[in-house]
């Protein structure tokens, strides 16, 4: 429990320290975010910030190294409860319509599918120990 508590101060300060860096910078943030553009699509667009959530969910299992269901299933209420933190921590802003194309038209509210990056990274982490 105490590595839970860790990753997510650890993730929440890089976030929002790499947020209010950006937002120094310019006051478009969504449009000017290198992670929030479109790397590629697959019926839906990807980006650095979906990246994220999946390498987090990876890490975070290779460091816990769940055993049973219920371990598995505690990691994936702490992806809920890192959602309803960045929610209540996040500023809301206006959506942003960008000249080119971006995922996020908004990068201070997280979104729901941001709980299924998490399930992939712990899914990712299932096949990677079945290799093993």
């Amino acid at each position: 429990m105490y590595l839970l508590i860790v990753m997510l101060l650890v993730t929440l300060g890089f976030v929002h320290g790499y947020r209010a860096f950006i937002t120094r910078a310019n006051e478009r943030v969504e449009c000017t975010d290198l992670m929030n553009k479109r790397l590629f699509s697959i019926r839906f667009d990807i980006c650095l910030w979906n990246l994220l959530h999946i390498a987090t969910f990876f890490v975070l299992c290779l460091f816990i190294r769940p055993t049973s269901i219920t371990s598995y299933i505690t990691i994936f209420i702490f992806g809920m409860i890192w959602f309803w933190v960045e929610r209540a921590c996040s500023t809301k802003t206006r959506e942003m319509k960008c000249s080119h194309e971006i995922v996020y038209s908004n990068i201070t509210a997280p979104r729901y599918d941001d709980m299924v990056y998490n399930c992939v990274g712990i899914l990712m982490y299932v096949c990677y120990i079945s290799l093993l």
